[in-house]
């Protein structure tokens, strides 16, 4: 059988440096089953380099780390000719995608200047293909769409091309023919531990530098679990699990030893002195059992810093034990604000204001750093309901914070809010998501939002407790 080109598509400008743990997954995949695949990676082209720590930074709510310095310099070609040098060096037989609203405008330029190079079948993938295939599937240059999970769609579509036979009955695969969008029915869910181990090779090593608490680190991003199970008004997750009900346990996870194995043999590789974990929910639906093997294994392998995200309802002190024994430095919280009323009946998180103190308690006296996450501007907020906020996270006292500007992704229910409510008139592809201010609310100006921000870092600053 011929060997498929593919040329796997990361249209990044506007993120944090990170292999993308998909696309890393994927390129092992099409190289285990045979084919051959390339990296377009746009973080470094451009006059200008920019990522949101630099965001971050600017607000004051994280320390420069001078990460830039390890960046070097950036190619400042034209993306035409870029795109013209390596479909030369490497002629592609397939193109993939992967598509988020952060990076959509981005995915729509390479797109354009790809197809003025070649007319090979090009699919997109990502969060978007689920939240918003309809959207998606309609840009032009896009041949089909993947919804869900793409290891094994990325194989078969591979296959097809390289028999020469027709992929337009592949599942998970929605795919344009003779003026017609032919959408194929969902696959399984794939089992977690038969998820290959990244390839990193085909990416920039760039990506490996993480700004960390005023220093830069090597790190390296991976997986313990797939799916979320909470209802949250803001996040896509409901989205994602309603579209692939009856296909398989939704929220999966792998063994600790599979997720251990992989860790050592990147960080060997790699030299890596950070781990992160790219879990929705690090300790939500985890059983204690694996997460007392996990912490042993960790602490024996590889015992390295880490991080993770989680919510405030799974912390207790038996967890937070293992946890700051294996090294874990940091746990990122979504508080959101410190409003009830917004809390539960704008964003449906049912955690209590005393809860949440507790968990930053806990964290303390394991000695874990805890982040806690705020957003600004939702639909309906007051500026009563922000100070409420500022008031709360002075109780809280969190050693960091994370602020970012409420962001209406498609697919959630507060998109439909928004829309519905007037605050936004529809999908803006030209959104600088979290930077700016998204809704036109008559009672709370933009102006005023991005006032009481900076406000609430200035507070913050004056009366944080780092430990």
């Amino acid at each position: 059988m011929k060997r498929t080109n593919v040329l796997f598509v990361y249209p990044n400008r506007e993120t944090v440096l990170r292999i993308p743990m998909a696309g890393a997954v994927l390129c092992s995949s099409v190289e285990k089953s045979g084919h051959d695949v390339r990296v377009f990676d746009t973080t470094f082209m451009g006059n200008e380099f920019k990522t949101d720590i630099h965001f971050s930074e600017k607000k004051g709510t994280v320390k420069k780390s001078g990460i830039e310095d390890y960046i070097g310099e950036l190619d400042i070609r034209p993306l035409e000719d870029i795109v013209k040098e390596t479909i030369h060096r490497f002629p592609p037989d397939l193109i993939a995608v992967t598509v988020l609203e952060r990076n959509y405008t981005t995915a729509v330029n390479v797109i354009k200047e790809l197809k003025k190079c070649t007319n090979v079948p090009l699919v997109a993938g990502g969060i978007m293909a689920i939240t918003a295939p309809e959207v998606l599937i309609a840009v032009d240059g896009i041949d089909m769409i993947c919804l869900g999970e793409g290891e094994d769609v990325t194989v078969d579509l591979c296959n097809a091309i390289a028999s020469q036979k027709p992929f337009n009955n592949i599942p998970n695969l929605w795919v344009k023919e003779n003026g017609r969008v032919i959408k194929n029915p969902m696959r399984p869910l794939i089992d977690m531990n038969e998820v290959p181990e990244q390839n990193w090779k085909p990416f920039d090593n760039r990506h490996l530098f993480r700004a960390y608490k005023g220093k830069v680190y090597r790190n390296g991003s991976f997986e313990f679990s797939r799916g979320c199970m909470k209802i949250c008004s803001f996040c896509v997750a409901p989205e994602l699990r309603k579209a692939q009900k009856g296909l398989g346990k939704y929220h999966r996870f792998k063994t600790p030893e599979h997720v251990i194995k992989e860790i050592i043999d990147k960080a060997s590789q790699y030299n890596l002195n950070l781990i992160h974990f790219g879990d929705t929910d690090f300790l939500s639906g985890m059983k204690f059992n694996t997460l007392e093997t996990f912490a042993k294994l960790y602490k024996k392998h590889i015992d390295l810093p880490f991080l993770i995200q989680t919510g405030a309802e799974t912390i207790n002190e038996d967890k937070m034990k293992l946890l700051g024994m294996a090294g874990c430095d940091n746990i990122s919280i979504g508080v959101e604000s410190g409003s009830e009323k917004i809390r539960k009946q704008v964003l449906h998180k049912y955690v209590s204001k005393a809860k949440i103190v507790d968990s930053f308690r806990i964290a303390r006296k394991y000695k874990i750093r805890m982040t806690a996450n705020y957003m600004f501007g939702l639909p309906d907020e007051t500026e009563e309901d922000i100070m409420e906020t500022i008031k709360f996270n002075r109780i809280v006292n969190p050693p960091a914070i994370a602020a970012f500007y409420f962001t209406p992704f498609l697919g959630t229910e507060l998109y439909d809010v928004s829309l519905k409510k007037g605050y936004i008139k529809g999908f803006d592809s030209k959104a600088n998501l979290h930077k700016e201010v998204a809704l036109e609310m008559p009672h709370l100006p933009k102006k005023r939002v991005k006032e009481l921000l900076e406000y609430f870092v200035e507070d913050f600053n004056n009366y944080k407790d780092e430990y």
